[in-house]
């Protein structure tokens, strides 16, 4: 896919571990506050390691933490760095979550190139224009992500701002939320294949868009139509309520 160039892109997968696995007493604070997650264990990418060193070199790319301290600290269990700049936005999603009682096994941010480049332009850049643009360029993405994808502005990456909003549109039922100029990040139950499987219907919905941008600013290329995608959706018994979103919008401006 492209989406982890040089050190970019994290993971994090939630572990099963006895209570009384061994401590270490390495115990580094968080900017915030994830009381829901005390006592869970974490695979984490370490900051600054390459992805696709992983399967060859595991002990270096990934890091073990416990969360400690009522929720405000993690305690290094294994690992040859600290977790990555993102950690708050990966933790605020698995405290979104199991503070709602949602079960999450994985998350992924990644950086795939067509996502991150439809963010640039100032059509698309946004949720309605880009949830319009995407869900319109093949059925399976209204089917497999039908709550939307949430489009966040620019913000600073590994900040606590971007943490926030994270954990916000999470809050508000988003799987899939898209971080404008940046990239995307992503959340499962099923752990890390079925998270990445919900990025993958993105960035192929964005490259379909972007590879025919050219014939979509005049006006000669068929996108599916919401009829046609609220018609699937029901016959396979699938709420989609981003189609209500995308539907409002194209009856605002006269489009189908």
């Amino acid at each position: 896919m492209n989406a982890a160039e040089g050190r970019s892109g994290n993971i994090s997968v939630h572990l099963d571990l006895p209570a009384d696995y061994p401590g270490t007493g390495k115990v580094f604070q968080f900017a915030g506050s994830f009381p829901h997650l005390v006592g869970q264990y974490y695979l984490v990418k370490v900051t600054s390691t390459r992805l696709w060193m992983l399967a060859t070199h595991p002990e270096e790319v990934m890091c073990l933490v416990r969360i400690v301290d009522e929720g405000r600290s993690y305690e290094m269990l294994l690992g040859a760095g600290k977790p990555t700049s993102e950690i708050a936005a990966h933790f605020g999603i698995y405290e979104t979550r199991a503070r709602l009682g949602l079960p999450t096994r994985a998350v992924i941010h990644a950086q795939p190139q067509h996502i991150t480049a439809l963010t640039l332009t100032e059509p698309y850049g946004n949720n309605l224009g880009f949830n319009r643009l995407v869900y319109r360029q093949e059925p399976e993405t209204a089917l497999m992500i039908p709550e939307g994808i949430a489009v966040l502005p620019y913000l600073a990456p590994g900040s606590e701002a971007l943490a926030e909003a994270t954990g916000a549109a999470t809050a508000r039922g988003h799987r899939v939320i898209v971080w404008a100029k940046h990239g995307i990040i992503a959340c499962h139950p099923e752990g890390l294949m079925a998270c990445f499987d919900l990025i993958d219907y993105v960035e192929a919905a964005a490259r379909l868009a972007y590879t025919n941008m050219a014939f979509l600013t005049r006006g000669e290329i068929s996108l599916h139509t919401v009829e046609d995608l609220r018609a699937l959706a029901e016959s396979l018994h699938v709420q989609a309520p981003v189609l209500d979103l995308i539907a409002d919008h194209a009856s605002a401006t006269g489009l189908r």
